[in-house]
This record gives structure tokens, C-alpha cells and sequence, in this order.
């Protein structure tokens, strides 16, 4: 790098830093013991018992091992399990024997680095690809553009796969990109970097079309014969499968194989059908994406700018390539979410969406210093300047979100219907309980019940009904409001997935709806939920 590029790059380097810094006491929020995560983030909550199973495994070097390889969340790929058990190994090794009750400390620990370090990674990554850190001002601006899109500031606010999957997927541009229809070790390197993307989310498997354009547009240019392109094409495969299963060694284990194969299916049809009842379709996902596009990702006026800037790049033959490369990854990414998949999340798009804003500079100049463009001049300064300006505008608007999503994160436990049902019930019922007798407690998704040492806590992912409530017989169950009212709609049984369980429900929380619960008390309701005590319970503890 020349002397120029060295100090663009220090300059975003210690910028990334501060961000690193900025998070710290955000990412430990929300997170006084593990029942709260699920208050506010229902995966972080289902993974992090895994994680910390992976650490605690075994008297012998094998053992250890085999536990941490065999972590049994098989949602998400091994490499977001690898990278989260690889950043907690410090803070065991110096926190000692007692290091699981820092839970606060655990979860900014993953949240930093599996989330906001691989985001940041990333981004400057994309910078790089369009600035080649050749200027400061532009390097600066689309950094810290990208940086503060309010999906970016929620990604960095838990711990989850997606940075990492944001981050295999710009590699494997980044590095279809270098090589330049050569066809050498960076096509390679890029199948390696697509089967990362691969193993931690599935979704890298979306690259076939990229892939596709990539080889044909190189056989179009005549910078490939066939048959070289047809050898070219199974090595690459050879590698992509090869990394794929090294990235995920539990594939060479037949009883965790089988488990994997049934998650995934599992996962297929969750995706493709729904979750509770038949889910999807064109107008309901477009209407959702277009929802994310304004509430997420800056809006349509530097959306459809940044699409624009991304298909004259097709047209000039300079950037022609790189262009193609990222509308094929576009375009094959959101006609999946918004023609087959039956869920959406505002994350979901962050693979796509941060390359095609990065696009918006694609026709930058490279000068240190910006001139405004004269009269007279050609229309492309004019183009470059408007770019500009919408960018520097978006940046204002993000960074005032961003203070409000921060500040919103910040006061989460405060302003928590959730925790505020529980003190609200803890304080009128709870505190009558005697403390030497163990005590059975239900609660749904996001009801919070504070962990006592007589106290067993169920949380139950498919829910209640009869049938459970027989089963557990706790003697409290907290519901929230959104369960009841979603399954007491006689409009879901028609199209649920699972019809007999969809009935099962119905007939709970409709009781659940009208304070008639078989065999329970209503103890207290607000906005957030409701709270029932079993017969005998109330008669002997809790009764006025």
C-alpha cells in the first residue's frame, strides 16, 4: 500500500476500534442471567446453553475435544460455534472454575466478537473493494455510512451468525473480484470463503447464479475455453465440499450427520412453509421487504440511487464484472426471500444490501480532494456529487437513529413489560411462597421469571396445552398476551401446519382468554400477559 492507503487505513482502523468501544456497555445489557435473553432475544437464549457445554467437556484432552466439536445446536453451522467457543476459551481461563456466572460479561463477549467484529471486518472490506483506501474522504464517509444502516447497529446488538455469514459472503466477492476471470487461487480461495458462508447459514448455498455468471461471462470473453471452464468448475467444487465438511466435521459423524439432516429439513420447511401456520407469499413478502427498506436499511431514496449506480456499472465496461457479480448475488438472494421464503427478518438482508449501498461509489473519483462538479461538465461528476450528498444526508439520519436505538437498548430492562409483569406479581404473590419447599414454574417465550434456587423454570418452544400443562403441573404459568390472542384465533386452524397441535393450543389459550384455565387461579394480567396459580397452590399460599 502506499503511503496514502497505509493512513486511510489507520484512520478507519482506530474508527473501527472506537466502535468496538461503543458497544461494550450496550452488548451487556439484557443479559442479568440467561432466562432474561429470551426476553429479548429468543436464539440468543436457545444457544447459549450449547456454548457453554462446549467448554465444560471432559477429564481427558479427547474429551474435551469431542465436546467441543459435538455441540448439538445444529441450527447454525459449526463455524459460529467454533468462533464462539474459540472467544470464550480467555475469559474461562482467567474468570476459573465459577466463570458461567458472568453472564453479562459472556454475552458482551460474544456479541463483540462474533457480531460487531466481523461486521466491522466486513464493511471495511467493502470500503476497501470500491476505495482501494486511495482516498480518505470517500474511505470515511462510505465507512461510516454503512457502519451506522440501523440494521447494522441491531445485528451488532446480539449474538448471532449473521456478521459471519455477512463476512463469508463479502470475502467470496472480495475474492471473485481479485481474480479477475483468471481462474487461479483467488476463484478458489472464493469457493473456501462460499462454503464458510455455506457452513455457518446455509444461505451461501444462494451463490450458485454469482458462480454461474462468473463462468459464462468469463467463456462469453473468451478468458476461458470450455472444457477448462467444466475442470475449472469441479475442482471448485472439490473445494467448496471439501471445506464445507472441514468447517463442519460433525458431517463424519453418522449420529450427529443424522441429526444435522434432520434440523435442516426441519429448517426447509420452517423457511419455505411457515412457522405455526402456512406462511408467505409474493405480496406478503414484498409487502415486508419494502417495510424492512424504510424502517432498516435507509430507505428507498438511497435504495433505488444505489441500484441505479450498480446496473450503469454493468454498462461500463471498467466495472462491468464486479457489478454483474453483486446484481446476480442481489437478485438470486432477494427472489429467494421474496418468491419462496415464508420468513422474513430485517437481518436476513444484510448479506446483499451492504454490498449494493457500497455500489454507490462505484464511479467515485479517486482524488484526495473533492471539486464541485462545473456547469458544463458531464453528467457522471454531477451523478457522483448527488451520491454524495444522499449519503452524507442518510449518514445524519442514521446516526441520530443510532443514538436512539442505543439509548432504547440501554433502558431495555427498565422498560420491559416483561420484567415489570413479573416484579408486579413477584411483589403482590410470589414472595408468599415458603423458601424451603421447590416450587415448578411455566412460562412462554418472552415471560420473564427471575431464577430462584427452589424454583424449576420450564420454558417449553412449542408451547403450552392441556396435554403439558398435565405433564409439567406447575404451580405458576406466565403467558404472554401475543400467545394468547394468536392462538385462541379460530382463523389459524384452517391453516396451520400442524393441525391436531394448532387444536391443542386453541383450546389452552382460548381458556387462557376467558380466566379458565382447568384447574388454575388467574393471579394477576397486564398489558404484557397473565399470570395463573394451580387450585392448590393458591388455596394454601397465595389466597388473600
Amino acid at each position: 500500500m502506499t503511503k496514502k492507503q497505509k493512513g486511510t487505513f489507520w484512520v478507519l482502523f482506530g474508527l473501527s476500534l472506537a466502535f468496538l468501544l461503543i458497544y461494550i456497555v450496550p452488548d451487556m445489557q439484557g443479559a442479568a442471567n440467561p432466562e432474561m435473553l429470551s426476553i429479548f432475544q429468543s436464539d440468543e437464549f436457545a444457544q447459549y446453553p450449547y456454548v457453554l457445554h462446549m467448554l465444560n467437556g471432559g477429564s481427558t484432552i479427547l474429551q474435551v475435544i469431542h465436546t467441543f466439536l459435538v455441540y448439538g445446536h445444529y441450527y447454525y453451522g459449526y463455524p459460529f460455534y467454533f468462533f464462539s467457543g474459540l472467544a470464550l476459551i480467555p475469559l474461562k481461563l482467567i474468570l476459573g472454575t465459577n466463570w458461567t456466572a458472568n453472564t453479562p460479561l459472556i454475552v458482551m463477549v460474544l456479541r463483540e466478537t462474533i457480531n460487531v467484529l466481523p461486521m466491522l471486518l466486513a464493511i471495511l472490506l467493502l470500503v476497501w473493494m470500491q476505495t482501494h483506501f486511495r482516498s480518505l474522504w470517500k474511505s470515511l464517509l462510505l465507512f461510516l455510512f454503512l457502519e451506522t444502516v440501523s440494521a447494522v447497529v441491531a445485528n451488532n446488538l446480539w449474538w448471532h451468525p449473521d456478521s459471519l455469514l455477512v463476512l463469508f459472503c463479502v470475502l467470496t466477492l472480495f475474492f471473485l473480484q481479485r481474480d479477475r476471470l483468471r481462474f487461479g487461487i483467488d476463484f478458489y480461495l472464493s469457493g473456501v470463503a462460499c462454503a464458510l458462508a455455506i457452513g455457518a447459514k446455509t444461505l451461501g448455498v444462494l451463490f450458485v447464479t454469482t458462480y454461474l455468471v462468473y463462468l459464462v461471462y468469463g467463456l462469453i470473453t473468451r478468458k476461458i475455453r470450455f472444457w477448462r471452464a467444466v475442470k475449472v468448475a469441479l475442482l471448485y467444487l472439490l473445494v467448496m465440499v471439501g471445506t464445507i465438511v472441514l468447517s463442519n466435521p460433525q458431517l463424519l459423524m453418522p449420529i450427529e450427520r443424522s441429526e444435522i439432516i434432520a434440523v435442516f429439513k426441519s429448517n426447509l420447511s420452517e423457511n419455505t412453509q411457515g412457522f405455526w401456520i402456512i406462511s408467505g407469499g409474493l405480496a406478503q413478502n414484498w409487502s415486508t421487504f419494502t417495510g424492512y427498506i424504510r424502517s432498516y436499511y435507509a430507505d428507498w431514496w438511497i435504495f433505488i440511487p444505489a441500484l441505479a449506480c450498480l446496473i450503469a456499472g454493468i454498462a461500463v465496461k471498467r466495472t462491468r464484472l464486479n457489478a454483474l457479480l453483486v446484481f446476480a448475488w442481489i437478485v438470486t438472494y432477494c427472489g429467494y426471500f421474496i418468491f419462496i421464503a415464508a420468513t422474513l427478518r430485517p437481518h436476513y438482508f444484510l448479506p446483499v444490501l451492504l454490498p449494493l449501498y457500497s455500489s454507490l461509489a462505484l464511479f467515485w473519483p479517486e482524488e484526495r480532494h473533492w471539486s464541485w462538479p462545473k456547469p458544463k461538465a458531464d453528467i457522471l461528476p454531477w451523478i457522483n456529487a448527488l451520491s454524495v450528498l444522499l449519503l452524507l444526508v442518510a449518514l445524519i439520519f442514521n446516526l441520530i437513529k443510532m443514538v436512539g436505538q442505543l439509548s432504547g437498548f440501554m433502558n431495555e430492562v427498565t422498560n420491559s413489560t416483561s420484567v415489570q409483569f413479573f416484579d408486579q406479581v413477584d411483589q403482590e404473590y410470589l414472595t408468599k411462597l415458603p423458601t424451603d419447599k421447590n416450587f415448578t414454574f411455566y412460562r412462554d417465550w418472552r415471560a420473564y421469571i427471575a431464577p430462584q434456587k427452589n424454583w424449576t423454570l420450564i420454558m417449553d418452544w412449542s408451547l403450552e396445552d392441556y396435554s403439558k400443562l398435565e405433564q409439567y403441573k406447575p404451580a405458576v404459568i406466565f403467558l404472554e398476551e401475543d400467545n394468547i390472542l394468536y392462538f385462541s384465533d379460530v382463523s389459524k386452524l384452517p391453516i396451520a401446519l400442524d393441525p391436531g397441535g394448532m387444536k391443542m393450543k386453541y383450546a389452552f389459550y382460548s381458556d387462557a382468554k376467558n380466566d379458565d384455565i382447568k384447574g388454575y387461579i388467574l393471579l394477576d394480567e397486564s398489558p404484557f400477559g397473565k399470570a395463573f396459580a394451580r387450585q392448590d397452590i393458591y388455596t394454601t399460599y397465595l389466597a388473600p
